[in-house]
């Protein structure tokens, strides 16, 4: 089988997958995946991608997992600027790529606001439930945990729950299983 590049792939003039190429160069499983992939309506130019490309051969993957946390945390910034009119200063921004970095890494443990003393769980409002989640994760093993435990207005243990997963690669994901988990 031959290396292809995508736009090898595509009918340009059309639009479309060319389906008799990607039905005789990939497995079943494959071409499934293939044709999901939407193709955009009108052609395009692919500068920024072949730049990206080009940026991300110039770093190694520590660097370029910075770049793309940076590029991340700039663009959501103009997205608040243009929709929700707040304006975050540089540092403001270099702040939050460090802290998201440093949590996903897990190079910094949490730090408690609580600063009186050991807070304590809270009962929910009458005829309400609670439900606490927490993920952990290991990163030397790629494997997380995720724990739920669900109360009533007394308190009273309704439901609890733990679960080990394997193949998680960031502590971001943990956290996002447990949520899932809990709802």
């Amino acid at each position: 089988m031959r290396d292809f590049k995508v736009n090898e792939l595509i009918d340009s003039n059309e639009r479309t997958w060319k389906r008799e190429l990607i039905n005789n160069t990939f497995s079943e499983e494959d071409v499934g995946k293939i044709f999901r992939i939407p193709l955009a309506r009108a052609s395009h130019d692919d500068f920024f991608v072949w730049w990206l490309t080009w940026v991300f051969d110039q770093f190694t993957p520590c660097h370029y997992y910075l770049f793309c946390c940076a590029f991340w945390a700039i663009w959501g910034d103009q997205n608040r600027r243009i929709h929700e009119k707040r304006i975050s200063t540089s540092k403001e921004i270099a702040n939050f790529i460090n802290n998201y970095i440093a949590e996903l890494n897990g190079f910094e443990k949490r730090k408690s606001v609580n600063t009186t003393g050991t807070r304590s769980w809270s009962h929910p409002p009458y005829e309400f439930i609670k439900i606490n989640f927490d993920g952990a994760y290991d990163g030397s093993q790629n494997h997380s945990a995720s724990g739920i435990v669900v109360r009533n207005v007394e308190g009273k243990v309704l439901l609890s729950c733990s679960e080990i997963h394997q193949g998680i690669t960031s502590a971001f994901a943990a956290e996002a299983i447990a949520c899932w988990k809990a709802v």
